[in-house]
């Protein structure tokens, strides 16, 4: 993997250095790779973002760029001579500049000839090359968008970084600028790095993503990595919805109210922990005899999201089909095949 973007250790902190925005976080990013940065509000993943760009000069750390380092305790590199593109979550278009004007605002040093031809490449790559006329209050908020990839493109950085990109867009249009956003970024062979709280967009665009707390990097891997094999409690309640049962390792196997689990992670006997369980892992069987209860159901549209209590009164929840409906009160068994057995020990660290 050839590198272009490396975070080494770097840590922010504001109001006279007493509160950290981001802690020692370490990072590696590969060409043409498209990494998401997930986490709630206030978690960092903005700041990091700003430290790559140049707005923000780390407090320890370093960063390298394409091999060079653009920022430790010695050197800082303004942003404008980093070879970064920024795609603003308000698209920061002027609107005094035609969408055209707009894409070449960034090419002011290149000659006529190159800059116009760039120009027509960056528009045609987002499909904008018959509107490259219209002021930015001309167009939607997906072509806006759009126009201000363009822009970040044109000067064919090294890396785009995309703050909140879909966050002005209505649920239709975010879901159709997905698309069109990871289509372009991939045709165009663009490393990015895109900051969002939003996991579906992340899980859906992403080849690998990090998921950042109170200013940590919990874990980074692919997708699929990190919902199954979540590394921490948050990512797990992060990263889709998780319940946590109480179970104690006995030989080969984990014994839970919900049954025994497949000791995976060759735990010690003896060792009492908590398997994580997604509303998908568990399965509701009609059975007047059973011992759990429904206790309520939230309709979802493409599914049912169930709350059903254990007869410990612990609860845990069950994702099933949207035309699968179970009274409030129903009596059920419940049968669980989770896909992966995911462990904790108090200390939040997977085993």
């Amino acid at each position: 993997m050839t590198e272009v973007i490396r975070l080494e250790g770097v840590s922010k902190r504001y109001g006279g250095g007493g509160i950290a925005a981001i802690q020692e976080i370490s990072l590696v990013v590969g060409k043409g790779e498209i990494v998401a940065l997930l986490g709630p509000s206030g978690c960092g993943k903005t700041t990091t973002l700003r430290l790559i760009a140049g707005f923000e000069v780390p407090d320890g750390g370093s960063i390298e760029i394409g091999g060079r380092i653009v920022a430790n305790e010695r050197i800082f590199v303004p942003a404008e001579r980093r070879g970064v593109g920024m795609v603003f979550q308000d698209y920061a278009l002027f609107p005094h500049l035609t969408a055209r004007e707009n894409v070449a605002f960034g090419l002011h040093n290149w000659d006529a000839e190159r800059s116009g031809k760039r120009i027509e490449e960056a528009l045609d790559l987002v499909g904008l090359s018959e509107l490259e006329g219209r002021y930015s209050y001309e167009l939607s908020g997906g072509q806006q968008q759009r126009v201000a990839l363009a822009r970040a493109l044109a000067p064919s950085p090294q890396v785009v970084l995309l703050d909140e990109p879909f966050s002005n867009l209505d649920a239709d249009m975010r879901a159709q600028m997905r698309q069109d956003v990871h289509r372009i970024l991939r045709q165009a062979g663009t490393t990015a790095i895109f900051v969002t709280h939003d996991q579906e967009e992340a899980l859906m665009i992403a080849d690998r993503v990090g998921v950042l707390n109170q200013g940590r990097l919990e874990q980074i891997d692919q997708p699929d990595v990190i919902y199954h094999t979540p590394a921490t409690r948050f990512v797990a309640r992060f990263v889709g919805s998780a319940d946590f049962i109480p179970g104690l390792v006995q030989g080969e196997g984990i014994v839970t109210e919900l049954g025994t689990f497949p000791n995976q992670q060759g735990l010690p006997s003896g060792q009492a922990v908590e398997v994580m369980i997604r509303p998908d892992d568990i399965e509701l069987v009609a059975d007047l005899a059973g011992e759990a209860t429904v206790v309520t159901r939230h309709f979802r549209g493409s599914d049912n999201l169930y709350c059903v209590q254990l007869p410990s009164g612990r609860t845990v929840h069950s994702s099933q089909g949207s035309t699968r409906i179970v009274e409030s009160g129903a009596r059920i068994a419940v049968k669980t095949d989770p896909t992966h057995v995911v462990c904790f020990y108090e200390d939040d660290t997977t085993r």
